[in-house]
């Protein structure tokens, strides 16, 4: 198994998609609240999202639609 070490990018990424997640907390029951990010290799968000109400869509679904258009 390779383990690969997050870069500097990498954590202010995650932490990014923490405070996305932070944004569905306690209304997405029962999903789960998420953040996800999407960036290109100069570390540019190209899409972001989190988890819609029930029902919606996922967190990494709202980030694809948010970065549709910005791929470059």
């Amino acid at each position: 198994m390779v383990c690969a070490k997050a870069s500097s990018l990498d954590i202010k990424m995650l932490d990014f998609a923490v405070k996305l997640a932070k944004k569905a907390h306690g209304r997405v029951s029962p999903n789960p609240a998420v953040g996800a990010v999407i960036y290109n290799s100069r570390g540019r968000v190209i899409g972001k999202g989190w988890t819609q109400k029930p029902g919606g869509n996922h967190a990494e679904i709202q980030a694809i639609k948010n970065a549709r258009g910005s791929i470059k």
